[in-house]
């Protein structure tokens, strides 16, 4: 009896983490919607298998997505015959249940030896954010991209510039998302001051061994330092930092980031601050480089979500040693810590959860709206034809159609427009040249009319309205605008 109690204590950990995955993807099967910017990247994928090259437009060299090995995932999955949602779900899965291990691993790497099982609350406080759920839901990278900046600070953290994984996480979250490279760069730097030189000079060689070849191949396929999307969402003006601090805010108040920021404050103490220097040093750089980006308008935190198991895991470990440093047992410290969780879970998770339900009903509706576009457009146009959109992926990914693509993402000519009021409307939406739209005649232009929007102003739409050409060769439609032809002049 004895040696099986043994046993479950020793196990008990895992049970916790098993639970916490089971959970995790429970929840994220349930909050599968679609979202349209994951199809920009289906698209993507679905012309380079098709062999037309990683192009949105088929002979439009522009690098419209952010995401460049979530794009050859999806391209595997095409290639293999798979369901494209179904394949993504499943990937975006895997990639929330391997945060929460990550996560897990993280936390014991910071807890003194005797408390490594309250790793196992680290595990639950991530694998029941909601929005980590409802980002594995969407098809998107954004799980893949959270597990691997987590594994990589783990890794860095436990082997300093020994570490040989490290930098191969390192790699292949710069290679999905543009914000590795500041984790990327805060590493090589953090390993030549830890040293042995000859092993930090490694360490970034393994790192540039394996993203520098990718970064040179695609500078030199889209001729950009950066992705079209950076050009297309980013400005420089004070307005945009405002809307970020708001996006902060939200944060903290709406998606539990004073309970994470609070514990990571506390876990300041020297005992854990030394080995989690980069931790730190990362978590300040990235939050700043958020607000200065002015944020994201997609529920669920997106853009925060990569840095929670990280705070999650400093959360834990402020907690024991504080509460073993107070209350000199270890046995008090940790039911102190299970009920701290527990009450963070309570006040925190339950409104995030019913926020999700009700986006949730909106983004099926909006679904169902771009399908029967989808369908008029196949039925009503033909392969020479070209479609106008502010929401191109799904459209894209379904009709096969030349999409012009009215805020940017997809443009380069869009992209670098320069918007007098940058920062003041929807992240993603401000930039247009209507003019430009409209000189290259599209079939459709895909926006509802005035009147008929009730959600927030966007430029692109606005300009377009006021358009005189709009209004001579083109009626209005049930999805939008029609030409009207022939068009003369």
């Amino acid at each position: 009896m004895t040696a099986n109690l043994t046993v479950l204590a020793r196990r008990w950990p895992w049970g916790i983490v098993l639970a916490a995955a089971a959970a995790c993807t429970l929840q994220s099967s349930y909050f599968a919607w679609k979202v349209d910017d994951a199809f920009i990247t289906f698209s993507y994928a679905q012309n380079w298998v098709a062999g037309h090259g990683v192009v949105f437009n088929v002979g439009e060299r522009v690098e419209g997505y952010t995401c460049f090995l979530w794009v050859a995932l999806s391209a595997l999955g095409l290639l293999a015959g798979a369901d494209i949602l179904r394949w993504s779900l499943t990937l975006s899965i895997i990639g929330a249940v391997a945060t929460v291990g990550a996560a897990w691993q993280l936390a014991r790497e910071l807890l003194p030896a005797r408390s490594c099982n309250a790793a196992g609350l680290t595990a639950l406080l991530v694998g029941l954010y909601p929005p980590l759920a409802w980002w594995a839901g969407s098809g998107m990278e954004t799980t893949l991209f959270t597990c691997l900046v987590t594994l990589a600070l783990f890794l860095h953290i436990r082997a300093g510039a020994e570490s040989v994984a490290a930098p191969v996480c390192l790699a292949l979250a710069s290679m999905t998302r543009p914000e590795a490279w500041l984790l990327a760069g805060l590493a090589c730097v953090d390993a030549v001051s830890i040293g042995p030189g000859r092993r930090a000079g490694r360490y970034a060689g393994i790192f540039l061994g394996i993203f520098g070849p990718y970064y040179f191949w695609r500078l030199l396929y889209y001729d950009a330092l950066l992705p079209n999307t950076f050009y297309a969402k980013v400005g420089s003006s004070g307005t945009q930092v405002m809307r970020g601090l708001s996006y902060l805010w939200s944060f903290v108040v709406d998606g539990g980031g004073w309970y994470f920021f609070l514990g990571a404050g506390f876990s300041l103490a020297p005992s854990v601050a030394r080995r989690a220097r980069l931790a730190y040093v990362f978590l300040v750089a990235y939050t700043v480089y958020v607000v200065s980006i002015g944020g994201d308008f997609l529920p669920g935190f997106r853009f925060f979500l990569p840095i929670v198991p990280t705070l999650a895991a400093l959360f834990t470990a402020a907690l024991v040693g504080w509460t073993e440093r107070l209350l000199r047992t270890r046995k008090a410290a940790l039911a102190v810590v299970r009920g701290a969780a527990v009450a963070g879970v309570l006040c925190t998770y339950g409104p995030l959860v019913a926020s999700q339900e009700d986006s949730l009903r909106l983004f099926n509706n909006i679904w169902k709206m771009q399908v029967s576009t989808c369908r008029q457009i196949n039925e009503e146009t033909g392969a020479d034809d070209a479609v106008a959109a502010v929401g191109v992926g799904i459209l894209k990914f379904c009709t096969g159609r030349r999409v012009i693509d009215m805020a940017g993402l997809t443009d380069v000519h869009i992209a670098h427009q320069q918007s007098p009021r940058m920062g003041s409307g929807l992240p993603g939406h401000e930039k247009y040249d209507s003019e430009y739209v409209l000189a290259q005649r599209p079939k459709f232009i895909v926006i509802p009319r005035p009147g008929t929007y009730e959600g927030i102003p966007l430029a692109p739409l606005a300009d377009m309205w006021g358009q005189p050409l709009l209004q001579e060769h083109y009626v209005p439609d049930p999805i939008g605008y029609r030409r009207i032809d022939p068009w003369e002049g």
